[in-house]
C-alpha cells in the first residue's frame, strides 16, 4: 500500500523529529518547568513546513506565563466534520536526575525504541500524527473529511490552558471525532474507550515546631502526617474496591505521591507537613463523596484538605461507534491484529472466512430465510439469536460480507448484564469447531484480560502435529484447550 511504504520512507525522519522533541524542555509550569511556548514554536515551524494549514492559541496563565497550543488542518472532502488527533505538548519533570541512567533531555535510541523525557508521553503519538499528516500531503490524499492535530498545552495539570481553553475557543463541532492517543499497551492493539474520573488532593496537616531533643513541647506534623497517609490510603483501597476490567488497571488508584519541603537541619521538628494524593477512580464511584471520606478522616487532628483537580469521568465512547470501529479495522487489515478480547465484562468473538460471501446480506438476521434446502430446514435462526442475545445485554452483532472475498461476523456481550446467557464451555466449542471440518483450515486468537493463546491448523499440520483421523486426537485436543482456558481464569473451571 502506497500509504505505509511512504511511512516506512519516513521512519528515520520520524525518529530524528522525536529526538527533536525530547531536547527541548516543555515540563508544565505548575511542576516548576519553563512550559509548551519554544517546543510549540518548533512543532508550527515544522507542521508550517510540512503543508500543513497552522494556527497558534496562545495563552496567558495565572503566573502570567504564555501557554502554547497549536492547530494544524489538511482539509477534507467534506470541510463540516473533522478528525482530531489531540497529543500534549508539555511534560511531567524528570524526578530525581540520579536514577536517570542518561541526561532525560538527551535522547537515546537503544533496541529500536527512543528514550528520554516526553518520548512516550506523548511526544511519539505526537509526531506519528505529524507524520501521518505529512503522508497525505506528499501522495496528495485529500482525506473523506479534515485531518486535524491539536498539539495541546497543560494536559499533565487539568488541560485548564490547553484543550479547555480550545474548547470555550469554539474550535470543534460536536460531528467531529476525536482520537487521543495518550494511552495503550506495546502491540497497538488496545483501543481505550473509557477514562476514569481525576482527584488529586492536598492535605496540609499542622503541628508545633520545636528542638528535637524536646519532643514533649512540641507537636511532630510530619509523625501525625505519615499516620494520615496510611489510613487515608487504606480507608480508600477498602472503601471503593470495586474492579472494571474495561480498563487497563481495573481498580481504582490511590496513590500518596508527594510531599513538600519541611525543615532545613536534621534536629528540629516540623511544625507543618504537606503531601499530595493522585487518584484515579473508577467511573461508579462519586468524587465527593470520596472528598468526604478524606474530610472524616482529617476532622479534629489539626489538617486541611484542598482540591487541585477534579475531573468526573465522561461517559464511555460506545464499541460500536464509527471511529472504534475504523480504528478496529485498520487494526486488522494493517498489522493483523485483533482489537476486541474478553474482559471479565464483555466477552466478544469474531468469525471470519475468505469464502464466495453472502448473497443476500439484508436477510441474514431475518429467522425465515435460510439459503439451506428448504426441505431440510425453513428457518435460519443462528445469527437471528445471535442478535437477539447480545442486544438484549446491552452488546452488538456485526456482518461484513462481500461477493468472493468472504464474510465476517463480530459479536459483543455485556457479561455484567442480567440478561447475559453464561458464556459456556468454550473449550469444548473450539475444539468441535476445528474437528467439525478437516479440510478446513483453522487460525483461532482466544484472549482474556491481555492473556492468551492462538491456534493456527496450519503451521500444526506442517509439524506434524495435526492429526484429527487419530482416534486419541479428539481427547488431546479438548484437554490442551481446557487446560489453556484454566489458565486465562486462573485456575478456575467456571466464566
Amino acid at each position: 500500500m502506497e500509504l505505509t511504504k511512504r511511512m516506512e520512507e519516513l521512519r528515520e525522519d520520524m525518529v530524528e523529529s522525536l529526538k527533536k522533541f525530547i531536547t527541548i524542555n516543555s515540563v508544565n509550569p505548575a511542576f516548576g518547568g519553563p512550559g509548551e511556548r519554544e517546543k510549540a514554536d518548533w512543532l508550527e515551524e515544522l507542521l508550517r513546513g510540512f503543508g500543513f494549514e497552522v494556527d497558534r492559541y496562545d495563552v496567558k496563565d495565572d503566573k502570567g506565563m504564555w501557554r502554547s497550543n497549536v492547530v494544524a488542518k489538511i482539509p477534507g472532502k467534506n470541510r463540516e466534520k473533522t478528525l482530531w488527533i489531540v497529543t500534549h505538548i508539555d511534560t511531567v519533570p524528570p524526578g530525581d536526575l540520579s536514577l536517570w541512567e542518561t541526561d532525560p533531555f538527551v535522547p537515546v535510541v537503544k533496541d529500536g525504541k527512543v528514550y528520554g523525557r516526553g518520548a512516550e508521553d506523548n511526544g511519539g503519538s505526537m509526531i506519528a500524527s505529524i507524520y501521518a499528516g505529512k503522508v497525505l500531503i506528499d501522495l496528495g490524499i485529500v482525506p473523506e473529511y479534515n485531518f486535524g492535530l491539536a498539539l495541546v498545552a497543560d494536559e499533565e495539570a487539568g488541560s485548564r490552558y490547553g484543550i479547555q481553553y480550545l474548547i470555550e475557543k469554539g474550535l470543534f463541532r460536536s460531528e467531529d471525532m476525536f482520537l487521543v492517543p495518550d494511552a495503550g499497551n506495546e502491540k497497538g492493539n488496545f483501543i481505550e474507550i473509557a477514562e476514569k474520573s481525576i482527584l488529586w488532593f492536598k492535605v496540609t496537616v499542622n503541628g508545633k515546631q520545636g528542638h528535637a531533643s524536646r519532643p514533649r513541647t512540641t507537636e511532630n506534623a510530619l509523625r501525625k502526617g505519615a499516620q494520615l497517609i496510611t489510613e487515608i490510603d487504606e480507608t480508600l483501597h477498602r472503601k471503593y474496591p470495586d474492579r472494571d476490567e474495561l480498563f487497563d488497571e481495573p481498580l481504582s488508584t490511590f496513590e500518596p505521591t508527594r510531599t513538600e519541603k519541611t525543615v532545613d537541619n536534621v534536629n528540629t521538628v516540623p511544625g507543618r507537613f504537606v503531601f499530595y494524593f493522585d487518584c484515579r477512580v473508577l467511573p461508579r464511584y462519586d468524587l465527593d463523596e470520596i472528598l468526604s471520606t478524606v474530610e472524616s478522616i482529617l476532622d479534629g487532628r489539626g489538617a486541611e484538605l484542598e482540591v487541585v483537580v477534579k475531573q468526573p469521568a465522561p461517559e464511555p465512547t460506545p464499541p460500536d461507534s464509527e471511529l472504534v470501529v475504523k480504528l478496529s479495522d485498520v487494526l486488522r487489515s494493517l498489522r493483523g491484529l485483533e482489537a476486541i478480547e474478553e474482559t471479565d465484562e464483555w466477552f466478544s468473538f469474531v468469525v471470519e472466512d475468505d469464502g464466495p460471501g453472502i448473497e443476500d446480506p439484508e436477510r441474514v438476521f431475518d429467522p425465515f430465510f435460510t439459503t439451506r434446502d428448504p426441505r431440510l430446514r425453513k428457518v435460519g435462526l443462528g445469527l437471528p439469536f445471535l442478535k437477539q442475545a447480545t442486544e438484549q445485554t446491552g452488546g452488538f452483532v456485526k456482518l461484513h460480507t462481500e461477493r468472493g472475498k468472504g464474510t465476517r461476523v463480530e459479536a459483543r456481550f455485556n457479561l455484567k448484564s442480567v440478561d447475559c446467557q453464561p458464556v459456556g464451555d468454550v473449550a469444548g466449542a473450539l475444539a468441535s469447531l476445528v474437528l467439525s471440518g478437516p479440510g478446513v483450515n483453522w487460525y483461532i486468537i482466544r484472549k482474556k484480560n491481555g492473556n492468551g493463546y492462538e491456534i493456527d491448523t496450519i503451521k500444526l499440520k506442517e509439524k506434524g502435529l495435526w492429526d484429527p483421523e487419530n482416534p486419541g486426537f479428539a481427547a488431546f485436543l479438548f484437554e490442551t484447550l481446557e487446560d489453556l482456558e484454566k489458565e486465562l481464569k486462573g485456575g478456575e473451571n467456571n466464566e
